[in-house]
């Protein structure tokens, strides 16, 4: 039992780990392809921090994951030591990782050398390339040594570099400012050396300069146009001078200083392009044509239309109605015929209902002479009321006074035959319908519209005379529908 719970808490603590650990998809990082000279102060002041600057190199390198990129370590004291030159040997870029974490910080703060060493491994590379430095230091540079920093700074940006600074706590921020590319391009740590790590990723979206659209895709012939470049990095103060729009076309080639630089994206005026299909390359440079940033990116030329032929179009159209909306009211400009509506349909009649009749034998009323009856009353009539019966037989006639000699004949007792009941009608047989087709639902939609524009060309066609009106213009004349 003890041995289970043993082996629940270390799988535990294991999840945990895992779950806790850095997760690379999550981070962000640089496919550019650089050359990236890491110049770190390694002077006394910094004994105790190189383990958290060792962490802050290492997890950088590790976020440029070009196989193009190259790197090189250097440290600066009192001189400057090349850890690792340039290269992009990622086992050798490993090598020069574990030399520089065993670096012991001491002696001054002479940036200059360390910038030195950079211009001179710049200096000896047969192809140019866009390059990166990025420089750590923690104190305030000395008059002269801050001078030659800026120079040596300087000499680096000829050659087409790019300078970052990273200051720890007691910088100076003017003197590094004056060192880097401006005044963005410097990135203070107050809380410590433990914060580095959290300015990796700030460094990463400032140094990772790349071409991401360009805009327009295809452009019209015989027509001006500006090549829009969205991006980053291409921003600063004293790098703007140096972006290079580099155009080809037909071989031959166009050095455009852009109009437009910002951070995100950048404006170049293009040459114009005369036949159809053909084509321009565009580069981008940081460092006035002596590296580009990415690969070539094409735009093609292709007919444009102005939309005249559809202005034609819609103009041609516009005539046809109007011919057809005068053809068919053209009567109606001497004779309007109004005509009555035509009269609604009777409504079907009401159904005979044949009455039943009566299958008992009819009750015969007496017949009454009235000639045997004598009046009695004023003037020898007495009034009285009769209810007339069948065949002018009345049921008062049996109840009126009668004299002595009436006489009442009753009718014979005839018996009738009864009518037998008609039999009843059998049920209604009910047909199925029709099997339906495929088309049977399309066919009643049809038809269904048909009827509709057949109504309404019967309720406009009412409008038209026919050849038998005659009238002058605004005749009116109203005929009796037929």
């Amino acid at each position: 039992m003890d041995r289970m719970w043993i082996c629940c808490q270390i799988l535990l603590l294991l999840g945990v780990a895992v779950n806790s650990s850095p997760r690379d998809g999550d981070e962000a990082s640089c496919d550019g392809a650089f050359d990236i000279y890491f110049v770190l102060d390694r002077s006394g002041s910094v004994f105790g921090h190189w383990d958290e600057i060792y962490g802050f190199v290492e997890q950088l390198t590790n976020r440029f994951v070009s196989p193009r990129m190259r790197v090189s370590y250097i440290v600066f004291s009192a001189r400057a030591a090349v850890i690792l030159p340039l290269t992009g040997d990622r086992s050798k870029i490993d090598d020069g990782l574990e030399k520089l974490s065993q670096i012991r910080p001491a002696g001054e703060t002479y940036m200059h050398e360390g910038m030195r060493a950079v211009s001179d491994q710049m200096n000896a590379q047969t192809s140019p390339s866009s390059t990166i430095i990025i420089v750590l230091t923690d104190g305030k540079l000395d008059i002269y040594p801050y001078e030659l920093s800026v120079q040596e700074a300087d000499k680096a940006r000829g050659y087409g570099a790019r300078v970052y600074c990273v200051g720890v706590m007691d910088f100076d921020h003017n003197q590094l400012a004056e060192i880097a590319d401006g005044t963005e391009q410097v990135f203070p740590v107050l809380s410590g050396f433990h914060a580095l790590k959290d300015i990796v990723s700030s460094i990463l979206k400032q140094t990772c300069a790349d071409v991401f659209t360009i805009e327009p895709s295809s452009v019209c012939v015989n027509e001006s146009f500006d090549v829009v470049l969205r991006g980053s990095g291409f921003s600063g103060s004293k790098r703007a001078d140096n972006v290079l729009c580099v155009i080809t076309v037909n071989q031959k080639t166009y050095n455009q200083k852009p109009t437009v630089v910002r951070d995100g994206h950048l404006l170049c005026p293009a040459p114009v392009l005369h036949e159809v299909g053909q084509s321009i390359e565009v580069l981008v440079s940081l460092n006035n044509g002596q590296s580009y940033i990415s690969s070539p990116i094409t735009i093609y030329a292709t007919t444009c239309s102005d939309g005249t032929w559809v202005l034609w179009l819609l103009l041609a159209l516009l005539l046809l109605l109007a011919l057809v909306l005068l053809w068919w009211f053209w009567p109606l400009c001497c004779t309007v015929v109004i005509r009555d509506p035509p009269p609604d349909r009777p409504p079907p009649p009401p159904p005979v209902i044949e009455p039943e009749e009566d299958l008992l034998p009819k009750h015969r009323w007496p017949t009454v002479d009235a000639s045997y009856y004598g009046g009695r009353g004023p003037g020898g009539i007495k009034r009285m009321e009769v209810r007339w019966g069948q065949k002018g037989s009345t049921e008062e006639g049996s109840r009126l006074e009668k004299t002595k000699d009436a006489v009442v004949t009753l009718p014979e007792e005839v018996e009738e035959p009864i009518i037998p009941r008609p039999p009843p009608r059998p049920p209604p047989i009910f047909n199925p319908p029709p099997q339906s087709k495929w088309y049977t639902p399309i066919k009643g939609r049809f038809d269904a519209l048909l009827a509709l524009l057949r109504r309404q060309y019967d309720r406009v066609a009412v409008m038209r005379p026919t050849s038998q009106d005659k009238g002058r213009c605004i005749n009116f004349t109203r005929v009796q529908s037929r």
